[in-house]
């Protein structure tokens, strides 16, 4: 059972009618677009909840942890085997395809708000910042034949602009950059047009000594106006 912060409203999480978890019933509603729960239970102003999801259980440990921390890293963790020990600065392709599957499955807009989603982008993020930018071609290739939607376009333009300067020099030579720049979304070729907006990146693509301000929510899918999942996480921190 994923031990989640203290709360009087418990949602049980089932997979195929087997209990797997507990949450928050809040913090639940908050990430899942949820239908009738399968039972109800109140006493002494507290309530439990039964929804049983039909999907797989390490699904459902991913959600339970995930909504306990607000950080796919950590879910991600909590459900995945650890890898056998490898030669440092080798691909972690397990982690990269289980993190595309993850995000196949929590992008559906009809189940699930986009906070898992947006999670799961920044956490892709960081594993390039970790060390996979020396192997984005087989990222790519992998990203191209297993990722359901285009999520991650942005985040490759991204790195297509971080390297602007190595192809001034010379013509892409790789499918990934070749992808990209016959691709790249209009705002991409705004930025390129108007000289590099970097303001608009992420902090790991962006030259820091330029003092800006960036958009951290720029790869999300939420709108302008609503609370980003990471301001969840502090506030549940702090």
């Amino acid at each position: 059972m994923t031990d989640c912060r203290h709360s009087n409203h418990i949602t049980i999480l089932q997979s195929f009618g087997r209990t797997v978890c507990h949450v928050p019933t809040d913090e639940l509603r908050k990430t899942v677009k949820l239908g009738t729960a399968r039972r109800k239970l109140e006493f002494e102003g507290a309530s439990i909840l039964v929804h049983d999801f039909m999907f797989g259980e390490p699904r459902v440990k991913f959600l339970a942890h995930w909504i306990h921390h607000r950080d796919s890293g950590e879910a991600i963790k909590a459900v995945l085997r650890p890898r056998a020990e490898t030669e440092e600065g080798d691909l972690d392709e397990q982690w990269l395809i289980y993190l595309i599957a993850a995000i196949n499955f929590f992008e559906d807009p009809n189940i699930f708000t986009c906070d898992i989603a947006d999670s799961l982008v920044d956490e892709f993020l960081a594993f390039l910042e970790r060390g996979g930018l020396p192997h984005i071609d087989r990222i790519y290739e992998l990203c191209k034949r297993s990722c359901g939607s285009e999520i991650l376009t942005s985040v490759f333009a991204s790195v297509f602009i971080h390297r602007k300067e190595q192809f001034a020099q010379h013509d892409p030579d790789c499918d990934y950059d070749r992808a990209v720049q016959k691709h790249m979304q209009r705002w991409l070729a705004d930025v390129l047009v108007n000289d590099g907006d970097w303001s608009r990146l992420p902090s790991q693509f962006q030259e820091l000594s330029d003092g800006r301000d960036f958009d951290v929510c720029f790869h999300h899918k939420h709108g302008r106006d609503e609370t980003c999942y990471f301001d969840g996480r502090i506030s549940k921190s702090g």
